[in-house]
């Protein structure tokens, strides 16, 4: 599909589960229109190909983002009103450069990488308190990491993770004590420039990292947010 998503939009799908779909420049794929589809793959995309109404019951895989991939996956409202909603998602190769943004109060997001991928913006709803990362293959996020409602962050795997930018500042805890790959995160803003490492009784964020040659950078501006690792 050559930005011919408004053209299969105008049709509605009945009694097909599974759906792939490989976008190039752009477009929009509305999966309301597809009644009975409990999976999408999304293959080899290209653009600002963006999906609407994805529910949180199927399954939905992107396989081999191109560079050029700056894709919303929106959530239907509907589907997303819950105070435990989540959803998983298998992120199976992307190219550095790739931008993907999830739309929609799914408080537990789940990344299930199974090939080496990398990102250079990776945008988290609001409403998303929880954030998994499942490191089958190595995950890299360059430019922009928006975690600004998730409190919590896991990490598992012997994949490499490497988060360049720093986690948001709502984030309290990154629990990555299984992981065997190396996990190379920023803290952000960490404690008072006296005061590096917090008491065990007044603690802001808490990392446990896994049995790699981990990394935390702690070189963010210090504002008062206290650290263990």
């Amino acid at each position: 599909s050559n930005s011919e998503a408004a053209n299969l939009n105008a049709a509605v799908v009945r009694n097909v589960e599974n759906i792939e779909y490989r976008g190039l420049n752009g477009g929009n794929l509305d999966m309301a229109n597809f009644e009975d589809a409990t999976s999408l793959l999304m293959e080899r995309t290209t653009g600002a190909v963006d999906v609407d109404n994805m529910a949180t019951t199927d399954t939905l895989t992107l396989k081999d983002g191109a560079a050029t991939m700056n894709s919303t996956i929106t959530y239907t409202a509907a589907g997303v009103t819950g105070t435990a909603d989540s959803h998983s998602v298998t992120i199976d190769g992307s190219t550095a450069g790739a931008d993907l943004e999830f739309s929609g109060a799914v408080e537990t997001m789940s990344l299930n990488v199974t090939s080496d991928s990398a990102f250079a913006d990776l945008v988290f709803d609001a409403g998303t308190t929880t954030v998994n990362i499942d490191a089958g293959a190595d995950l890299t996020v360059a430019t922009t990491l928006t975690m600004a409602g998730a409190t919590a962050a896991t990490i598992t795997g012997a994949g490499d993770v490497t988060l360049t930018p720093a986690l948001g500042d709502a984030v309290a805890s990154v629990s990555a004590g299984t992981a065997t790959g190396v996990i190379t995160i920023s803290s952000g803003n960490v404690g008072e420039a006296t005061d590096a490492v917090a008491t065990f009784n007044e603690v802001d964020l808490t990392i446990t990292t896994g049995s790699g040659a981990d990394v935390v950078d702690v070189s963010g501006t210090n504002d008062g947010r206290e650290l263990v690792v």
